[in-house]
């Protein structure tokens, strides 16, 4: 019996001395989210001005590798469809530094709210 616990400390003692006995933390990955380079306002349809109507448009979107926008999606917009294409055409311009792990590129996603208010004059 002696001898089993002679083992089992020499055992103790090596894992100790080579931190066997802490638990391993895991290396944690360098993230740098995505970041704008050109953003476009989208031009105001001319319908919606003369007849003086304002709204919004949210569209999510995928950041490809190479910064620009892929698979943009209206989520929500108001009026109904009155500003979706001039707001898709504006994000479609829009350009990224890509969001990177490890200093590599990957692909992320995001979404724009375009607010379309005229002028007080």
């Amino acid at each position: 019996m002696q001898h089993l616990k002679n083992i089992l400390l020499l055992i103790f003692i090596i894992m100790t001395l080579t931190g066997c006995d802490k638990p391993q933390t895991q290396k944690k990955d360098k993230i740098v989210e995505a970041i704008p380079i050109v953003t476009v306002a989208p031009a105001y349809p001319k319908q919606a001005a003369l007849d003086k109507i304002e709204g919004e448009v949210s569209i999510g979107f995928t950041i490809a590798i190479d910064g620009t926008v892929k698979n943009p999606k209206i989520y929500a917009s108001s009026p109904k469809k009155t500003f979706d294409r001039a707001a898709l055409r504006a994000v479609l311009k829009y350009k990224f530094a890509p969001k990177t792990v490890n200093k590599k590129p990957v692909e992320s996603e995001a979404t724009q709210t375009f607010t379309f208010k005229l002028d007080e004059e």
